[in-house]
């Protein structure tokens, strides 16, 4: 399978590529219908796909993808949006665990570390524990990823799968 792009040439030499639609004809201008190959499976952790110049076969022009390693630079940045993406996702995760017990938020439940009620303070150690598993967790899976000791994941759900399942360890009474 295949797709059309399309290129103007002036005077024989490449002007404009690649085009999604037809250029509007001009002077000194020629424009051309490219076949592209189909873009190629591949691991975006790893490659990025570039498309070639047109080159002319059997009087048509054609081009394909070709795949290029990432550089350290873009792997990094990879590595950075994933951190940021899988840093919000768990202290949304932390927040809206704290809700189910009437906190605002993970902060706030730590904040009654020091409660003299015994069930607060109590879910304030735990979540003081959870917060602290969720950041090592992450902070031990982004140095993994970093050190090629851990393959890049595919989605930030495939990183929360390895944090600890958060399930209060007591059961509060009525207040």
């Amino acid at each position: 399978m295949s797709s059309s792009m399309y290129a103007v040439f002036q005077n024989g030499e490449l002007l404009l590529w690649p085009l999604t639609s037809p250029p509007c004809d001009c002077e000194d201008e020629t424009s051309a219908e490219v076949i592209v190959e189909d873009m190629p499976v591949y691991d975006r952790h790893l490659y990025k796909m570039t498309i070639t110049q047109p080159y002319l076969v059997g009087g048509g022009w054609k081009a394909h993808y070709e795949q290029a390693a990432l550089t350290e630079l873009e792997v990094a940045m990879q590595i950075e949006g994933l951190y940021n993406g899988v840093r919000d996702r768990a202290q949304q995760i932390l927040d809206q665990f704290a809700m189910t017990r009437e906190y605002d938020n993970c902060a706030q439940c730590i904040g009654y570390f020091h409660s003299s009620n015994p069930y607060r303070k109590a879910e304030a150690e735990y979540m003081n524990q959870m917060r602290d598993a969720y950041w090592d967790g992450l902070m031990s899976f982004v140095t993994g990823v970093k050190l090629g000791q851990i393959a890049m994941p595919s989605s930030v759900a495939e990183v929360i799968a390895t944090l600890p399942v958060l399930q209060w360890p007591i059961e509060r009474p009525s207040l």
